[in-house]
């Protein structure tokens, strides 16, 4: 595949140096972030902390035959790869939050340095400058560097596969096509939804390659067909999916059809309503989802700079040349199936934005560097950008602006902002406590709250960090009836509840706050064998009780009075994993 054709590119080992500059600055202000960050991992983040713990253990403990049967056994309906990551860093710095958090520092570095190399091979070094300068102050993007979760890795893996695939000239070239193939099988380790991202611009460099393909055969007066085209892809696509597919069925060979069922579930069935709304053709819906995203997630400067400078093209009837079209691609696809699908969380558009990037970086160059002055031009346009950065990463550096109740500037107070404290919660010593309680043991504590500051998962967390036999469920916000949570209670084998008084009714989700009540007047009753055993007060006004099961949970049918639940929908910008 070649640059677009009025582009030339060359290497500059300024624009280099200066990127190179760039990430580790931004490295640094996370590394800052995550010192001064003092809140609990809470649902997703956690859950990947308490699996990555638990296969470090059976790999340093145990042996690599348990560690494998672990990693074969882990998640069930999450690719594992982000849970395996961190373990360098735990033989250097030991088990810690902060030590997997160094795996998205490493990965916003490969996410760099791919979105720089995939610039400067379409356009140009100055447009691959530009490109890392947008992708690492896109609010998203930087926030999610932050935090626990998969998509900066996901984005970097997506940008490092469609780099090679693009650089291997229609699988031509083995190194890069060895590159993808591996990078295939690392990115469906990340996620499932890896190929949403890729198939796209896959079938366009493949269509690319058909055509040359044809082009040549009947220059040179030869057959052109189907049959002779895969025959001479045959070895490279071999080596392609071979790779792929060696790497990730070392998870998928035990857990395909567990993870297909999920997949589908997540994405437009009954786990997918609780993160958004089945009236996906609903302008109103469309309207609030894309709200989220221009104003929270990618920032509304951003989006006004990408709509002009994709007028003037449009003004100056410029045609998009191949690599143009394989990023509009790249971007257009995942928003569609995004903004179609019935789970709305805003995430899940990450691995997508470095295309933004890219583009954007494109259309400054296009519009104006041809000359110094326009340059300088760009790089006074990328100022805002910067600034908004420190305002989002330090907090109070901008003021508040609005338009309605939407920011103009993306806020600190979102995901991954400015750092957070505790708010004095001793989740430790709370752990402590149970484990005395419960003794040597193996237990299963099933956990009502489902809250930022307390859940299941991250009290899974604490427990996993210490080395604890305990594990913990949540029940209510995904039941709404009491007959089902009793159900589920038995069907987990609850050896214990936890009980969380003094939380903010608003905090919680609409169900919870209708079971737990009657869970408590069903231990009342004694309709629910168990009987308290520890109070613990973790944060102020805040009383954590112990119950422990003394007989057997027996089934019943129609629910007391009052028992039908609200429809609970999570907020789109966090997500609960089933636990």
């Amino acid at each position: 595949m070649a640059s677009d054709p009025d582009v030339q590119s060359g290497p500059a080992r300024w624009q280099a140096v200066a990127g190179a500059v760039l990430v580790a600055l931004c490295i640094g202000v996370n590394l800052w972030h995550s010192r001064r960050t003092a809140k609990a991992p809470a649902f997703d983040d956690a859950l990947y902390l308490e699996t990555s713990f638990k296969l470090y253990r059976a790999l340093t403990e145990q042996g690599p035959a348990t560690f494998l049967s672990e990693y074969a056994d882990s998640f069930k309906t999450k690719a594992p790869l982000f849970s395996v990551l961190p373990m360098p860093f735990y033989a250097v710095f030991g088990m810690s939050m902060r030590s997997m958090q160094l795996v998205n520092m490493a990965m916003l570095a490969l996410l760099g340095l791919y979105v720089f190399l995939f610039g400067r091979r379409l356009y140009g070094g100055t447009v691959g400058l530009m490109a890392l300068a947008a992708a690492m102050t896109l609010p998203q993007l930087f926030c999610l560097s932050r935090v626990l979760q998969v998509e900066v890795s996901l984005a970097a893996v997506v940008t490092g596969f469609l780099y090679h695939l693009w650089s291997s000239e229609g699988l031509s070239r083995r190194g890069h096509a060895a590159a993808s193939g591996l990078l295939l099988g690392a990115g469906l380790l990340l996620k499932v939804l890896f190929p949403v991202f890729v198939l796209g611009p896959a079938l366009l460099m493949f269509f690319l390659r058909w055509r040359a393909f044809r082009a040549e055969r009947r220059a040179a007066g030869a057959q052109a067909g189907w049959r002779e085209f895969l025959s001479e892809l045959e070895p490279s696509l071999k080596l392609v999916l071979g790779l792929g597919a060696a790497v990730a069925l070392t998870w998928y060979a035990w857990n395909l059809l567990y993870v297909t069922g999920y997949f589908f579930r997540a994405s437009v069935g009954d786990i997918a309503s609780h993160y958004g709304d089945t009236k996906v053709w609903s302008p109103a819906v469309i309207l609030k989802y894309w709200g989220i995203l221009v104003f929270n997630e990618v920032s509304p400067y951003y989006v006004v700079l990408g709509l002009t400078l994709s007028a003037w093209a449009l003004v100056r009837r410029s045609f998009p040349g191949q690599g143009t079209l394989m990023l509009g691609l790249w971007l257009g696809l995942p928003l569609v199936a995004a903004t179609l699908g019935v789970n709305k969380e805003a995430r899940i558009i990450a691995p997508c934005l470095p295309a933004l990037a890219l583009l954007m970086a494109r259309g400054l160059d296009f519009a104006l560097g041809a000359s110094a002055k326009g340059r300088l031009a760009c790089a006074v346009l990328l100022v805002f950008p910067v600034i908004q950065y420190c305002h989002v990463s330090f907090g109070g550096v901008l003021p508040e602006l609005t338009a309605g109740s939407r920011p103009l500037v993306t806020p600190p107070s979102r995901l991954g902002g400015a750092p957070l404290g505790s708010a004095g919660w001793d989740h430790s010593g709370l752990m402590e406590r149970i484990s005395d309680a419960v003794g040597a043991g193996p237990a299963v504590v099933a956990l009502g709250s489902e809250t930022d500051s307390i859940n299941a998962n991250n009290m899974s967390y604490f427990s996993s960090l210490a080395g604890h036999p305990i594990k913990f469920i949540s029940y209510g916000w995904m039941e709404g009836r009491i007959e089902m949570v009793v159900a589920r209670l038995q069907d987990r084998g609850a050896t214990h509840l936890l009980e969380v008084r003094g939380l903010p009714e608003e905090v919680l989700p609409p169900t919870v706050r209708v079971v737990e009540p009657q869970v408590q007047a069903l231990i009342a009753q004694g309709r629910l064998p168990f009987r308290r055993v520890l109070e613990y007060r973790p944060a102020p006004g805040v009383t954590a009780v112990l119950y422990e099961r003394n007989g057997e949970i027996r089934l019943f049918g129609a629910p007391p009075p009052g028992a039908t639940a609200p429809r609970m929908t999570a907020p789109a910008s966090r997500a609960r994993p089933r636990r």
